[in-house]
């Protein structure tokens, strides 16, 4: 399903669309073809797609390529629209090239098949990634804010210091973790601090603040907010450690620690202010979704909205009372460490009901592990 979902909405839109039974596999040839500088692609997976009326379609591929006999992680989203669009956008990024360091090109045009391919950090909407991923301007960035090692003798070591993607959704948000390597000149001491670098197309709702100041006030474990340069960026603290892994030696007693965890949680008091989620929204956003995912498998929509519209029938009402979510809750969420366990990833959070949160983590755990979620 996932991998024909690209031609869904073109086929929708264009009748004369000729991509056909275009697939990961399709998308990896053109990629090898026309994008490889000296690399050769070993794997091509989709994990993201959004469809936009009109304006066509884009799918998200992590790409796993051989690039001077080291294995690296690429990034491609496949575009597609109507051919003006697609013309207009491969003429703005045309002049765009990467470094030779870079294992791919940045864009291709396949107009007989009506496909853009921009290679990462090439975005429409987050402009500002490939200056993000430069040390120089990191290091303006921790310097204007303050972060990191103070005093007299302390500077960023520019050929320690590294970045990796830690999560790219194309058009939407992009997460980039620095490992920041500091030196004391006067001293010789040394210091390696890791921050994550959020960068948002749309910023996310100011409130969402008030609701991490209320974490920080009562000492709730999760990454911390160091720094908003602008709207649309904010610096995090790293914490140490790994998710939870599941099928890992100890996991269910993990899971319970999880459990413990949000309830902390969901007992801390609220901001008198902060975004909101609801019942009524949620099924909302879930109606959407089907109706994207029905352009793929018409049957799958049509039960789905059945069941869908039951539930508007039966919608609770908003609480009275609503707590602390965490509005993304699956297992990845949760870091284990030397200092215990903590939540990440605050970019959904909101004030509303419990249950929105147990059971977004049940429903990963019964994708991922129903063993695991049938103990749960």
């Amino acid at each position: 399903m996932v991998e024909h979902a690209l031609l869904a909405e073109r086929s929708v839109c264009e009748p004369n669309f000729h991509l056909g039974s275009k697939s990961a596999m399709d998308i990896m040839e053109l990629v090898h073809r026309h994008m490889c500088n000296t690399c050769s692609i070993r794997e091509c997976h989709p994990y993201m797609i959004r469809y936009k009326g009109e304006d066509g379609s884009l799918v998200a591929f992590k790409i796993v390529l051989m690039h001077e006999g080291v294995q690296k992680i690429a990034f491609v989203t496949a575009r597609t629209g109507p051919d003006w669009r697609l013309r207009s956008e491969w003429e703005r990024f045309r002049g765009i090239v990467h470094t030779s360091c870079h294992p791919l090109r940045p864009h291709y045009l396949d107009e007989r098949h009506g496909v853009l391919l921009l290679s990462f950090p090439l975005d429409r909407k987050l402009r500002d990634i490939g200056s993000l991923l430069d040390v120089r301007r990191v290091r303006r960035l921790l310097y204007a804010e303050r972060i990191g090692p103070q005093g007299d003798g302390w500077r960023i070591q520019r050929q320690k210091s590294d970045v990796s993607v830690a999560s790219f959704r194309p058009e939407r948000r992009v997460v980039l973790r620095w490992r920041v390597s500091f030196k004391n000149d006067l001293t010789k001491a040394t210091q390696t601090d890791v921050y994550f670098l959020r960068l948002h197309a749309d910023p996310p709702d100011a409130r969402i603040g008030e609701i991490q100041l209320r974490l920080d006030e009562v000492g709730f474990p999760h990454a911390r907010v160091l720094a908003r340069p602008q709207t649309s960026l904010t610096i995090e603290q790293g914490i140490p450690g790994h998710s939870i892994r599941i099928g890992s030696p100890g996991s269910i007693t993990q899971l319970q620690d999880v459990g413990r965890l949000l309830a902390r949680l969901h007992a801390t008091a609220p901001p008198s202010t902060g975004p909101t989620s609801t019942p009524t929204r949620l099924i909302e956003t879930a109606d959407a979704c089907c109706r994207d995912l029905g352009l793929v498998d018409d049957t799958f929509m049509r039960g789905v909205l059945s069941r869908l519209e039951r539930l508007r029938h039966d919608v609770p009402a908003a609480r009275s009372n609503p707590v602390i979510i965490h509005g993304d809750c699956h297992l990845h969420q949760f870091v284990t460490g030397p200092t215990g366990l903590a939540l990440i990833d605050w970019d959904r959070t909101a004030l509303g009901h419990p249950a929105q949160d147990l059971a977004t983590l049940h429903a990963h755990l019964v994708l991922e592990e129903p063993d695991m979620a049938g103990r749960a």
